[in-house]
């Protein structure tokens, strides 16, 4: 199983390019965790609405902007997966 962990702030526009790139990897031993950096435009909305189609999808909101750095490592602590890693919103594969 393998965890990417994906922070984001105020990038919904660019999630919009990526995030269906990255999904359009089907395997089942890839999961999402999506880290929200206490967003105010739309990011919540359009990833809740993703994660309702796409289990693999899990989305964290932070109540208040923790920065980059934490929130990253936020990610790999909540990641249960045996091996984690790291995309940007703004990556494009």
């Amino acid at each position: 199983m393998l965890t990417i962990v994906l922070c984001t702030f105020n990038r919904v526009e660019s999630l919009k390019k990526t995030l269906p790139i990255y999904l359009s990897n089907k395997s089942k031993k890839l999961k999402f965790l999506i880290l929200n950096n206490n967003s105010s435009d739309g990011t919540v909305n359009y990833i809740s609405k993703i994660s309702k189609t796409d289990k693999r999808v899990r989305l964290i909101n932070n109540k208040k902007n923790i920065g980059a750095i934490k929130n990253y490592f936020k990610g790999l602590r909540l990641s249960k997966s045996k091996y984690t890693g790291f995309l940007a919103d703004d990556d494009i594969m």
